[in-house]
């Protein structure tokens, strides 16, 4: 929430009411509400394809992949058209309404951590108003934590038993995604790991799947909290084809090195990311997220000093290793049925899933 210091005491009131007021008794809006969150995410297949396409092929690597699977994947979208279809009956409504109200008592019952950013007046200003609404609230308390093989079985059906899963969706458009072990933040190679992703994204990647092959798009990220390297295409006419120019590029890359002069404006890119200018709300909202991660100044520090440090012969090398797990890696494609047909993708050879969205 945002607020004029001198509004600190109105605010924090309209926080709490908003916090501690939720209301689920009201059928019929609820019952509007499940509508439109079923269409809003009906209609975000065709522009965030890709979210949903890296969202599954990842969604095995760890609990906190699997839980934003559930939460905003393909998996979530699934899991609302059930509810919304029970919600067609009245007994339906009611039975949600009493879930929520059950999972706003807990959410009251983990305790509270808040985040102030502002001037040292307004923080003081704001803590003052805070004090007699929070006494109630303990600090988080952590519940059993469930494994993450236990949230495996909660995903799409499919997903576990497929190295590459092919979704049918009503799409003139694909999207494809690969994923693949990779360094975590704290490993000496997640500064040349994140070097070769602007390098793939912005050179091979774009030329022949964006130029060459008519895509809107293709890139690629290391998740250095999962551990994980990230192939996507964005509104691609051809997915099937792209998750072989995924593996080429690699192959290529850890064959030919990077020319000098092209490495230091990759590496001036990927520097000019980790130190770019935030707003003060950006830069509180930034620390909270770290303080909840557990990423460090130290860590965040040593990421920079190894990006700094990438020379030519490091993008080969950790090239190189990724080839050599590529037999490790999952891959989703989410298109229409007319992109599904089988392809010729010498780089696989697992069991392939397909399912209709």
């Amino acid at each position: 929430m945002k607020m004029l210091e001198e509004m600190s005491e109105q605010a924090v009131d309209i926080l709490f009411r908003f916090i501690e007021n939720a209301d689920f008794s009201d059928l019929d809006r609820l019952e509007d509400l499940v509508a439109e969150y079923r269409n809003d995410l009906e209609s975000s297949l065709a522009p965030s394809g890709h979210h949903y396409a890296a969202s599954l092929a990842a969604a095995l690597a760890g609990r906190s992949r699997a839980v934003d699977e559930i939460w905003n994947g393909i998996t979530q979208m699934e899991y609302v058209r059930s509810v919304y279809a029970d919600c067609r009956k009245r007994s339906g409504t009611e039975s949600l309404s009493v879930r929520l109200g059950g999972l706003r008592e807990k959410v009251f019952a983990s305790g509270l951590l808040l985040s102030l950013t502002g001037t040292g007046e307004g923080i003081a200003r704001a803590e003052k108003a805070l004090a007699p609404r929070t006494g109630r609230y303990g600090p988080p308390v952590l519940a059993a934590i469930c494994t993450a093989e236990s949230l495996y079985s909660v995903i799409t059906n499919g997903v576990a038993g497929s190295v590459r899963l092919l979704v049918e969706g009503a799409l003139q458009v694909g999207f494809a995604a690969s994923a693949l072990p990779a360094a975590r933040l704290g490993d000496t190679d997640v500064g040349s790991e994140t070097v070769l992703s602007h390098y793939l994204s912005s050179g091979p990647l774009w030329e022949r799947i964006r130029m060459g092959g008519g895509a809107y798009g293709a890139f690629c990220q290391n998740d250095v909290l999962e551990g994980l390297f990230i192939f996507s295409s964005y509104r691609d006419p051809s997915p099937l084809a792209s998750l072989e120019v995924f593996h080429q590029s690699l192959m290529e890359a850890s064959r030919v090195p990077v020319d000098s002069s092209a490495l230091e404006k990759l590496i001036i890119g990927c520097y000019s990311r980790e130190v770019q200018p935030r707003s003060p709300a950006d830069k509180g909202f930034t620390a909270f997220i770290r303080l909840l991660y557990g990423i460090t100044d130290t860590l965040r520090t040593a990421k920079v000093a190894q990006i700094l440090s990438v020379a030519p012969g490091d993008i080969m090398r950790v090239s190189g290793t990724m080839l050599e797990q590529w037999d490790q890696s999952r891959q989703c494609v989410l298109a229409g049925k007319k992109m599904l047909n089988d392809d010729k993708n010498t780089s696989f050879t697992g069991i392939v899933h397909r399912y209709t969205l």
